[in-house]
């Protein structure tokens, strides 16, 4: 497994381990060549959020 590739399928449990909730997603390569996005946020700022519009 290519180094660059390795480091993306390791992040999501890095964090898991430090309370963040994530998604994954690809987006066009005419971007970047390196089409993977993790999109995440800290469970206590998720949690803190609910109440507000």
């Amino acid at each position: 497994m290519p180094m660059e590739v390795a480091i993306d399928a390791t992040r999501p449990a890095a964090l898991r381990r430090v309370n963040y909730r994530f998604s994954t997603t690809t987006i066009s390569e005419d971007i970047t060549p390196m089409n993977r996005m993790v999109l995440g946020s800290h469970v206590e700022w998720v949690r803190s959020s609910w109440g507000r519009r």
